[in-house]
This record gives structure tokens, C-alpha cells and sequence, in this order.
């Protein structure tokens, strides 16, 4: 498994934006790795850049910059590590709603659906309850609406949708 965290400066041109990414972390293993282990020094640095910001000199000038997590991006099967959740294909694996999804026959074997039902729109997922049901996983040591543990990204504090 490859797990690569790359970060732009959105403030350059978008022109340059691509050409100037920088590379904050990068993980290569044999297996899914404990994200916790590397997502949350990324998580906590980010937080002290967010508060403190960082202080350079510019034409003679001090300048601090702040940092702020606009967006993570990544594909469905890093998306639930990220998240400490389910994956997509678990009973309420949907990183978007609290649908629980059911089995169904697929070709010759079996695929989780989580298709509309007669009732409506299932409930979407908020950042509150994400942290209320990663609080009750780790109290129960169950998986609580898909949601394994507190994700470190979840305590970002400008990122208070909970999506990935």
C-alpha cells in the first residue's frame, strides 16, 4: 500500500499551483498502515501553523503565514482510512449518510447497495456525529454507524463537515 500527502499553496497562480506542490508525507507497506501514526503529526503541525503560523523574512520584513486545510483528497479505499470508518463496501460505509446499505446479488457473488429506499433520503452525516460515534466506539470498542475511532482529521478546526 501507498499512501502519499502532497500540499499546495493555493494563493500561487494556478499555473504554478501544480508545479510547486510540495510533498508533506509519503508511506509505503506491505498493509494498511495505523493512519494515526501518520496522519496525526501531520494533523497537530498543521494545527500549530493554523494558530501560530510560520515567520519568514520577506525584503526585510517579518511576515507570518498562517496555514489552513482546504481540502483532502484521496480515493475510495484511503478515504475510510482516513477516516477511521468502514470502508464502502461495510454495513454503513457511506462517508456521506447513515444508510446501512444491504447485500445483494451481484454476478456471481455478493455487493453492498446503498440505494434509496421507498422511505426517503437516509440521514446525512454531520461532524458532530461523527465525533459522538467515534466517543461511543471507543468507549464500547464497537464500530458505532460505520465509525471505527476519532480520526485526527476530524479535529481539524476549520474542516467541521467531517467529509473526506
Amino acid at each position: 500500500m501507498q499512501i502519499h500527502l502532497g500540499s499546495l499553496i493555493n494563493e500561487l497562480q494556478l499555473r504554478l499551483r501544480h508545479v510547486h506542490t510540495m510533498l508533506a508525507g509519503s508511506l509505503v507497506g506491505p498493509s494498511e498502515p495505523p493512519m494515526d501514526s501518520f496522519s496525526k503529526p501531520i494533523v497537530e503541525r498543521r494545527e500549530r501553523l493554523h494558530d501560530h503560523g510560520a515567520t519568514w523574512i520577506n525584503c526585510g520584513r517579518d511576515v507570518t503565514t498562517k496555514v489552513y486545510m482546504g481540502l483532502v483528497s484521496c480515493d475510495s479505499v484511503g478515504r475510510p482510512l482516513l477516516q477511521n470508518m468502514k470502508q464502502f463496501n461495510g454495513e454503513y460505509g457511506c462517508g456521506f449518510c447513515r444508510h446501512s446499505g444491504c447485500i445483494v446479488a451481484k454476478g456471481q457473488g455478493y455487493s453492498r447497495s446503498y440505494a434509496q429506499s421507498v422511505a426517503g433520503l437516509p440521514e446525512e452525516r454531520n461532524h458532530a456525529q461523527m465525533l459522538q460515534h467515534a466517543e461511543t466506539a471507543l468507549h464500547s470498542g464497537s464500530v458505532e454507524f460505520g465509525i471505527r475511532v476519532l480520526a485526527s482529521y476530524h479535529l481539524c478546526l476549520n474542516f467541521s463537515d467531517g467529509h473526506l
